[in-house]
């Protein structure tokens, strides 16, 4: 009778402990998420509003810098211009982007194990060797599709323009496509086809189908895709840099880069861009979490089990593979062309001669003497590959308490996760600079800056894959887990991570591949000694160096796409094609 009590009351004091681990683990998370998020965006706020960047003297509390930003003409034009050509490329992404996933996670396309890596590969060459390689091939004077154009059909105008609105577009659809289906293949691997087979039954139309079964149970996914794509849209400053510039075409991030690069600088002018910028995005933050107060009506995935099948496209089989290759062709084999024939140039021109032809560019990339390869090369694979798996970490478990905490902690946690996306990261760079310049921890001008500054920095994109598909999840299952003794975090680890293992690889494959070439924060806050190889890559195209450029674009290239590959095949996400 004695060790019948003894042995509950133990149980229950283990699970007590167990509990404030837990919370522990929860409180940790969150108040450092908080700390890191929050603080650099209200020095933005807080430099905004003062005439002079904080610690130089004679600063003064002013609206100047509001003034400037309501009342001159290219401020508003570069607000609309962000605006408009954001939405335009989001919308074509998404609507490229989505097929894809659906074509690759749940018809039978012929050649789908063999494709799907080939369509992430846009994502990782740096956006500035991308928009390089397309000025080579469609520049109105000297684009080499131009000039085979008139030589061919003897036309004396040229056949495409990249210096306009919709080269612009074209560039940024061709990066982000890869990335809407990354962000959306897990969840159409996920999803219980059951439903839409119940609809058919019943006699509902596909339209119908897709209308009121399928699109419901994606609304979170495409909205989360939808407005990742439109942040990282928006934050782009060095396509429209190189594609803009010549025709006066600017937006915010660029105005942003032009205040803080170009004397005189006017880093409090920035600050205010990247608080406007702000407010404009956390209108589509607000939608999301409407979104999340219904979540129950996207659980997909139940203690009933589910299933997932492949659909029988019949005659479209092959056109929807035409329609992947031409995409291929396009954004992939065209691009990556320009980039491998630039690289063994002697340098940039697109007439191309035999006797331009030169070794000399991959023999200084290569060569272990280049210091800046080298070091770019070590830090590069250090903060990405630690950086990716530790943010997954801490961000799967930040994206579980924000969907299933419904107090006031699970939404000031949902909102500092996605904070960071409304901020344009030059911005945000400059917020972290003064951040962790003033704050007495001592690791400024270290790596470790990188490291807090990346998590900082990409922590959204990860939060919202993971939490869009804990969504699907159902409460239940980890609930039953509970009643039989487990602990919140063991239920966690044996329960849900199994579940949302394809949405965690997703995940640690973007994190990976945007940590590799981050540039905007990392310009900033890098040195010497911490520089990665996209600020090498960008101080080689800044000093007229496209060639060897070129030649580390590609070599860094496929080091990335192998680690990708190696990625996919460890943790099984082809698995299911």
């Amino acid at each position: 009778m004695h060790n019948a009590t003894v042995l509950p009351t133990r149980a229950a004091s283990a699970r007590g402990v167990r509990l404030r681990s837990d919370a522990a683990i929860a409180s940790w998370i969150g108040i450092s998420t908080i700390l890191f998020v929050l603080v650099p965006i209200l020095v933005l706020l807080y430099v905004s509003f003062r005439s002079e960047p904080p610690g130089a003297p004679g600063g003064v509390f002013t609206i100047k810098n509001w003034l400037d930003m309501a009342t001159k003409v290219r401020n508003r034009e570069a607000l609309f211009n962000t605006i408009s050509i954001s939405s335009v490329a989001t919308l074509i992404s998404m609507v490229t982007g989505t097929a894809f996933a659906w074509l690759f996670a749940r018809t039978d396309m012929p050649a789908r194990r063999a494709l799907f890596p080939l369509l992430i590969l846009p994502m990782t060459v740096p956006v500035l060797l991308l928009t390089i390689a397309w000025i080579g091939l469609a520049s109105p004077d000297a684009g080499f599709i131009n000039l085979l154009w008139k030589q061919l059909f003897g036309f004396n105008h040229s056949l495409l323009n990249i210096y306009s609105f919709w080269g612009i577009v074209a560039v940024l659809v061709f990066r982000f496509t890869p990335y809407v289906l990354l962000l959306l293949y897990a969840t159409f691997t996920a999803m219980d086809v059951s439903m839409e087979e119940a609809s058919r039954v019943l006699g509902g139309s596909p339209t119908r189908t897709f209308i009121r079964i399928t699109l419901p149970v994606l609304a979170p996914s495409l909205f989360s895709a939808g407005l990742l794509s439109f942040v990282l849209i928006a934050e782009q400053f060095t396509v429209v840099t190189l594609l803009g510039g010549p025709i006066g075409y600017t937006t915010l991030p660029y105005a942003i880069f032009r205040a803080t690069q170009y004397f005189p600088t006017r880093p409090n002018l920035a600050a205010t861009y990247g608080i406007v910028l702000l407010v404009v995005m956390m209108g589509g933050m607000s939608l999301y979490h409407r979104l999340l107060r219904v979540s129950g009506r996207f659980v997909t995935v139940t203690g009933r089990g589910y299933r997932a099948r492949l659909v029988d496209i019949g005659r479209w089989r092959y056109p929807a593979l035409l329609a992947c290759l031409t995409y291929l062709g396009l954004a992939v084999v065209l691009p990556y062309l320009a980039l491998v024939v630039g690289s063994f140039l002697k340098y940039f021109t697109p007439h191309v001669r035999t006797d331009l032809l030169t070794l000399d560019n991959y023999r200084a990339v290569l060569s272990l003497s280049n210091a800046r390869v080298v070091t770019g090369f070590k830090n590069t694979l250090l903060l990405s590959l630690v950086g990716a798996s530790v943010t997954l970490l801490l961000t799967a478990v930040l994206a579980h308490i924000t969907v299933r905490s419904k107090g006031p902690l699970g939404r000031l946690l949902s909102t500092a996760a996605t904070l960071p996306l409304s901020v344009p990261p030059l911005s945000l760079a400059i917020g972290l600079l003064w951040m962790f310049l003033y704050l007495p921890i001592g690791i400024y001008g270290t790596i470790w800056v990188l490291f807090f500054a990346y998590y900082i920095r990409f922590m959204g994109q990860s939060t919202r894959i993971i939490s869009s598909n804990i969504l699907q999840i159902s409460p239940e299952l980890e609930d039953a887990a509970r009643v039989l003794g487990a602990s919140r975090m063991r239920s966690f680890r044996d329960i849900t991570l199994p579940l949302i293992r394809r949405a965690a690889v997703s995940a640690w494959i973007l994190l990976l591949i945007l940590m590799s070439l981050e540039i905007s924060v990392t310009l900033f806050l890098s040195t010497g000694k911490t520089q990665t190889l996209a600020v090498v890559l960008w101080h080689a195209a800044n000093m007229g160096e496209f060639p060897e450029a070129m030649a580390l674009s590609v070599v860094s290239a496929t080091v990335i796409f192998v680690l990708v590959g190696i990625g996919q095949r460890a943790f099984g996400l082809l698995s299911s094609i």
